[in-house]
């Protein structure tokens, strides 16, 4: 990309994102603009519900406070009519993300929301932000929803806030839960009337809507459905309400009116012709959402909340659910509605027969209404407004009974840990090491990571996470003005740009990023884990004058890793984090004297925590059977040829017929039929039962199974395909011999001196195997190669990522360790935990923590490696037991360290 081409990208972005960089201009101010509050809901959606009842409070009771809401441009003509009609003044109508909007989000005192700001928004320390939540939940949020990247924003904002205000001990329950506040937020989650609720009873309220909209004589519902679909789905989910209202039409007397509100993705998609319907109309538009509800007789819903709310009025509540089985099983929900004391139409027609009916009961209890809107009352919005100023502003404290605060936070030291995107590698492994091992209740420890960097195929990671560890996916990018972002490029991607103006830059740039992402968590902690993200270096070196404690790690020889990375590992931050980090955390004792000789500022700042080795979960993982680990791993590589040809002989021979098209997979898969026949894999066939038994075990982890699932051996066949198959075999074979290596397919690793010593291994002991698991790397095309020319290649298994590698670790003779350089082996640990027998490499790091007779050591070259392979497979090894107790117990000391 040209500089022309890539100025005007950045100016193009500029000016779709302009309030961004109003924003940061106004922030960068720091400027205060006491008694003024900002109020958004829903993004600048609308003017209804909580904020609007918010707004209608302050104005009325607090005449010094300048307001300000946020309101999409096309809506501002429908919020000035509702704000016209209850005469309620001296509000002004800001177009959301305007830079009027930018200004008012970085300088306002007071800040109102519903839902979340965007993730550019950083607390200013004069600002206090309430956050009273939309609803009470019957649907699962946050992480209970399975939504981990999706959570991020709505966390972050809760983590700013000073209050996050809910209407009942229930939806506070799961909130907490839900979005990872529980021990450290550091606001308040308040339990408060619900200030939307307060006009529900209004008798007044009641009066002035039958009267406006001419229902004194009729039977006004109401029909609020939540949305079910999906973009994919919309046209099928307009069509059901189309059917719907066509059916209740007919089914209603013309004494009744059905008001229409859909779920306002819905409504944008649906585009109802109202007209064509008798006692059908759409929900007023003019009058604010919760004031008509006053002035209605019943309410028909679904899964949504209104129906909680909606009992204010003391009126009756239908639920339509007709797809509620398909709807749980979709979304997940806290409570089933077969406890709840609504009625339910599962069918059109029983819906029919309740709108019919002119004697529709109130079938919830005052105990039942009490528990969800127990605190509602006609005063509470004036309550809640007035406990807010109060007790977060400058006023003196009001006492009331209605409200009741809960802080989080449990007054321990919070450590931050960015973790990087917890792929399935060694440093990931650590980490779950160290917090499966160090005491989680000592301190709040916060497990962080970009959000886009979250993969779906990892996310059990973080449910797996030792109770008490919290995890934070972290929502968006650096905020920074334009020449900032051209600073902070130019500073990172060259490793000689150290110009002061560019690296200064940077620094503020990265100093603000800490606050924007951890400043309403506040930590006392900063940890740098994986060591390598450069922006988080950036971050720690950024960080040397503020409170926090910062500590980076460094998990392997950098000298080494600077040499195989080149530019990709940039040095210069790197050293900066080195510099100005409060600690230094080696994972080896051996790593200290070249360190301290290449970075001589570190020297009295090191602290040695040798790597948590995790036996425990290993060997918790091993116990899933080898047999079904395998099944959802990928093959990379293996050469079947060996066993097509078999079978393809035993049918009659090859035959290439140039005038047909290509079709292996047609042929493979019908061969496949075949192997079975000629009992190709004799010792896959000899263990179907056992086969059998672990993927019926392993199912019933998923499904709930009525009755074990009958495995034929055809079907085994097609499950595993014939590579995996071939692997079965030769682990289940008494005389083969199967070695196995697990790393990334990168220069490290050293895969290539890993095959060429196989290769000498394999022509005297033609019954041996060699399985590598690599995940991914950089040297994928390579390894195939090598493979491809090792002339054993049909001995040779190259597999992908594993969720669970340790069980067929288990099920191979003996672990190979080929690495040129680590921090630390962990991976021959986790074969020793495994009771395997150990060949590997003289790593001073990794063997220093060895006992003789824990493993067969080489020196760190091949010719040696291909003699000690040679050796163990002439003699045998005696192996001695590892002792992993003790080194558990010094790790945990050591990593007390870094907060000493």
């Amino acid at each position: 990309m040209s500089l022309i081409e890539r100025v005007t990208r950045v100016m193009t972005q500029r000016r779709l994102e302009q309030y961004k960089y109003t924003y940061l201009k106004y922030y960068k101010k720091h400027r205060k603009y006491q008694n003024t509050v900002l109020v958004e809901s829903t993004h600048g959606d609308g003017f209804y519900g909580h904020m609007f009842y918010v707004v209608k409070e302050i104005r009325a009771s607090y005449a010094e406070m300048k307001v300000y809401v946020a309101v999409n441009p096309e809506k501002l003509t429908e919020v000035k009519a509702i704000l016209q009609r209850e005469n309620i003044e001296g509000v002004q109508l800001v177009p959301y993300l305007s830079n009027q909007y930018g200004e008012l989000l970085a300088c306002a005192e007071y800040l109102f929301n519903d839902t979340s700001f965007y993730d550019f928004f950083i607390k200013q320390d004069f600002q206090k932000y309430f956050n009273i939540w939309h609803g009470t939940p019957l649907k699962c949020l946050g992480k209970d929803d399975g939504d981990v990247a999706g959570m991020g924003n709505v966390q972050k904002n809760f983590y700013a806030a000073d209050a996050l205000v809910v209407s009942n001990d229930y939806t506070r329950d799961k909130m907490i839960q839900s979005f990872n506040l529980d021990r450290v937020m550091r606001g308040d989650v308040l339990v408060s009337p619900s200030p939307r609720n307060s006009i529900l009873g209004d008798q007044a309220a009641w009066t002035s809507i039958r009267k406006q909209y001419q229902l004194e004589n009729k039977e006004a519902l109401v029909y609020m459905p939540t949305w079910r679909g999906d973009v994919v789905n919309v046209n099928s989910d307009v069509s059901s309400v189309v059917k719907l209202l066509t059916a209740l039409d007919t089914a209603l007397a013309d004494d009744q009116v059905l008001f229409v509100k859909l779920h306002p993705f819905q409504a944008k998609l649906a585009k109802l012709d109202f007209s064509q319907y008798q006692h059908i109309v759409a929900f007023p538009t003019d009058v604010e959402s919760y004031m008509f509800l006053a002035g209605t007789d019943a309410l028909i819903t679904d899964y949504s909340s209104i129906m909680y709310d909606y009992m204010n009025t003391r009126k009756p509540v239908a639920l339509y659910v007709y797809d509620k089985k398909n709807y749980y099983a979709s979304r997940g929900c806290y409570e089933d509605i077969d406890d709840y004391p609504f009625t339910q139409a599962h069918n059109v027609q029983a819906l029919c027969d309740w709108v019919s009916s002119h004697h529709k009961a109130i079938d919830y209890s005052d105990d039942f209404a009490n528990r969800y809107v127990g605190a509602d009352s006609e005063t509470g919005t004036k309550e809640l407004v007035a406990y807010l100023f109060t007790h977060y502003g400058n006023g003196e404290a009001v006492t009331t009974s209605n409200i009741s605060a809960l802080c989080p936070y449990n007054g321990k030291e919070t450590v931050a840990i960015y973790s990087g995107p917890l792929w399935n590698n060694g440093i990931t492994t650590a980490l779950l090491n160290t917090l499966n091992n160090v005491d989680v209740d000592a301190r709040n420890y916060v497990v962080f990571f970009q959000k886009s960097s979250v993969n779906v195929k990892f996310t059990h990671v973080l449910f797996n996470l030792p109770k008490g560890v919290t995890f934070y996916p972290v929502p968006g990018g650096v905020l920074g003005d334009t020449f900032e972002r051209f600073a902070v490029r130019r500073y990172i991607r060259s490793e000689h740009f150290k110009l002061a103006p560019f690296s200064t830059a940077t620094e503020k740039v990265y100093r603000r990023e800490y606050r924007r992402i951890l400043g309403g968590l506040d930590p006392d902690y900063l940890i740098h884990y994986t060591g390598f993200e450069r922006g988080y270096s950036e971050m720690i070196a950024s960080l040397r004058s503020e409170r926090v404690k910062t500590a980076i790690f460094v998990h392997t020889d950098m000298f080494e890793e600077r040499k195989l990375r080149g530019k990709g590992l940039n040095w210069k931050m790197t050293a900066r984090a080195y510099k100005y980090a409060d600690k230094v955390v080696l994972v080896s004792e051996e790593l200290r004297q070249d360190f301290v000789a290449g970075f001589p500022d570190t020297a009295n700042k090191i602290t040695i925590v040798d790597n948590f080795l995790g036996s425990e979960t290993v060997q918790q993982a091993a116990e899933e059977s080898g047999l079904t680990a395998i099944i959802e791993g990928p093959v990379t590589y293996s050469n079947n040829s060996r066993a097509e040809e078999a079978v393809i002989n035993s049918l009659g021979g090859n035959h290439v017929n140039f005038a047909m098209p290509a079709a292996n997979d047609f042929v493979g898969k019908v061969l496949l039929t075949r192997y079975a026949q000629r009992h190709q894999f004799k010792h896959v066939e000899q263990a179907l039962p056992a086969i059998q038994a672990a993927i019926n075990t392993k199912m019933a982890n998923y499904v709930q199974l009525k009755a074990p699932i009958d495995f034929s051996t055809n079907d085994l066949y097609a499950m595993y395909g014939v590579s995996k198959l071939r692997l079965l075999d030769d682990l289940l074979n008494k005389q083969i011999k199967v070695f196995i290596n697990v790393g990334r397919m990168a220069e490290q690793k050293g895969h290539d001196r890993l095959i060429n010593s196989f290769v000498e291994v394999h022509k005297q002991y033609p019954n041996t195997r060699l399985v590598i698991v690599a995940p991914h790397g950089d040297l994928r095309r390579e390894t195939i190669q090598w493979i491809r020319d090792s002339g054993c290649s049909g001995s040779i298994y190259l597999l992908g990522s594993m969720d669970n590698p340790y069980s067929l670790m288990k099920m191979a003779d003996a672990f190979v360790f080929t690495s040129r350089f680590e921090g630390l082996g962990l991976v021959v640990f986790e074969a020793l935990a495994l009771d395997m027998d150990v060949i590997t490499v003289n790593l001073p790091e990794t063997v220093a923590m060895l006992e003789p007779g824990n493993a067969m050591i080489a020196e760190n070259d091949d010719a040696a490696i291909t003699k000690t392979w040679l050796a163990y497979m002439q003699h045998g090894f005696e192996r001695k037991p590892f002792n992993f107790a003790i080194h558990n117990d010094s790790s945990v000391a050591q990593f007390e360290q870094i907060f000493k």
